[in-house]
């Protein structure tokens, strides 16, 4: 998949790196902003929304 994703969460470090099917996860984007997060890729278009019940939780 072309492309690249670096993801930064608070304290500006690296945590995911690479092309973005691999580094673009509901994993690693949900670590990022301390929330479960799903990623969805459809038509060539990636959206994150957040899981009901998901308020911030410590990382």
């Amino acid at each position: 998949m072309p492309g690249a994703v670096e993801l930064s969460g608070v304290g500006v470090r690296v945590m995911a790196a690479g092309p973005v099917g691999e580094a673009l996860t509901s994993e690693n984007l949900s670590e990022c902003f301390g929330r479960a997060l799903r990623i969805d890729h459809l038509d060539g278009r990636w959206s994150a929304r957040a899981l009901r019940g998901s308020g911030a939780r410590s990382v």
